[in-house]
């Protein structure tokens, strides 16, 4: 079953499309509980995916009106 977005909640910037595309992958895989908590506290990506993803490769954007 696919769900559509209803509204975006945070968003990161990548280096590249390869890994945007594994932060995707990896950020699908988390349970509803890690995937609040990182809505929360965007900072804590590094921390809930450490051994799947450098975070030196991420940045949170802030304002997501302006991202558009």
């Amino acid at each position: 079953m696919s769900h559509h977005a209803k509204k975006l909640e945070v968003a990161w910037k990548a280096i590249d499309k390869i890994s945007a595309s594994k932060l995707e992958y990896f950020i699908k895989t988390l349970n509803k509980t890690q995937k609040e908590e990182i809505i929360k506290n965007p900072s804590k990506i590094g921390l809930i995916l450490a051994k799947k993803i450098d975070s030196e490769q991420y940045s949170n954007v802030k304002n997501l009106q302006n991202y558009y």
